[in-house]
């Protein structure tokens, strides 16, 4: 224990005791206690012991402790502010916030009634999670509005909930103005092809009966329009 000591530990689970209106453990009792907080960082443990002493209003138990020790999973009202209010907006979540998401959804569109009943599917995901020893792992939904996808995938990545590669995957692709302004590049370039082919067809030459070679006079502008085509693909 690197943040606080033995000592400190005990004397704080001592306080918490008499704070909550419990007897305060044995000596013998509290070192028991502090045996089974060992394997938790310490400065998470006191962290739990002063939520106890704001939160608990019954007989304080070591389990009291044990169930306050932040372990990554966020609060039922965190994650509620992650779910999206419609498809069209971007979120980074657990797979146990969509799960439970997607049950509160039942309610329809009350959002109050959605709400209270995401808490309780979301309680049982993230206990059902522990018990099986998994930490969150978080994972993107994006939504129908791209304009909408660099906000919470930049902030995702800051608070080390994705990682920078798993952010480029998504950030590198092109915006929907890129999108919209490369078609129409497409479009304008088969549309020059297309008329450049008409023209050529319709030179005098290509017409003659005369001892010109057509054939080897249309690949060569043949290869010439798509020489240039290939040329400004590579500019831009």
């Amino acid at each position: 224990m690197s943040s606080y000591t033995r000592a400190q530990l005990l004397e704080a689970i001592a306080v918490a005791f008499e704070v909550c209106g419990s007897t305060t453990p044995s000596e013998g009792a509290a070192k028991v206690m502090l045996g089974a907080l060992s394997e938790y960082d310490p400065a998470k443990v006191m962290t739990a012991i002063k939520r106890c002493m704001e939160e608990v209003r019954h007989r304080l138990s070591l389990a009291d402790i044990i169930q306050r020790i932040p372990d990554g999973w966020l609060s039922a009202d965190e994650a509620w502010t992650l779910c999206p209010v419609s498809e069209q907006v971007t979120t980074v979540w657990t797979n146990e916030i969509a799960r439970a998401f997607d049950q509160a959804g039942q309610n329809g569109n009350d959002r109050i009634a959605q709400r209270m009943a995401f808490k309780g599917f979301y309680a049982t995901e993230v206990q059902t999670a522990k018990n099986e020893n998994r930490q969150p792992v978080y994972v993107k939904c994006l939504g129908l509005d791209k304009s909408g996808w660099a906000g919470p995938i930049k902030k995702a990545v800051e608070m080390g909930r994705l990682t920078r590669g798993e952010a480029d995957s998504v950030l590198m692709l092109p915006s929907p103005e890129q999108d919209r302004t490369e078609a129409k590049q497409l479009v304008g370039a088969v549309m020059d092809k297309a008329k450049l082919r008409k023209m050529i067809a319709a030179l005098p030459f290509m017409q003659d009966e005369g001892g010109i070679d057509k054939e080897k006079i249309r690949q060569q502008l043949r290869d010439g329009v798509q020489g240039t085509t290939g040329k400004e693909g590579g500019e831009g």
